[in-house]
């Protein structure tokens, strides 16, 4: 089930990535939503899609250039920033979006 495509994320969601980078990203995005809410989403609510916006914009970030976090040009060195951060955030929005959903439980529903 697809729950969003491009023209959801620009035109409802406002987002700011190019479509070559939303297509890149979003497959990691919906392998995390679906493997954090056990695959219960059976339907595209808004939270539920401003949710999968948001984290395809918090992994494009880790990937792009703004993931670096310092980098010096005579010993060449980069740093980036730690990806355990970006699955943190990627949990606050889960989280901010679907924490009274029961999408996040970890138990078995009956």
């Amino acid at each position: 089930m697809e729950l969003i495509d491009y023209s959801y994320y620009k035109e409802v969601y406002c987002g700011s990535l190019a479509e070559n980078e939303f297509a890149r990203i979003y497959p990691k995005a919906v392998a995390y939503f679906y493997g954090a809410t056990r695959g219960r989403i059976k339907e595209a609510a808004t939270n539920v899609c401003f949710a999968l916006c948001e984290l395809c914009d918090i992994f494009y970030e880790d990937i792009s250039r703004e993931s670096i976090q310092s980098e010096s040009c005579d010993g060449y060195s980069i740093h980036y920033k730690e990806s355990e951060n970006t699955y943190s955030l990627a949990w606050d929005v889960l989280a901010t979006y679907l924490e009274t959903s029961g999408y996040l439980y970890g138990g078995n529903l009956v």
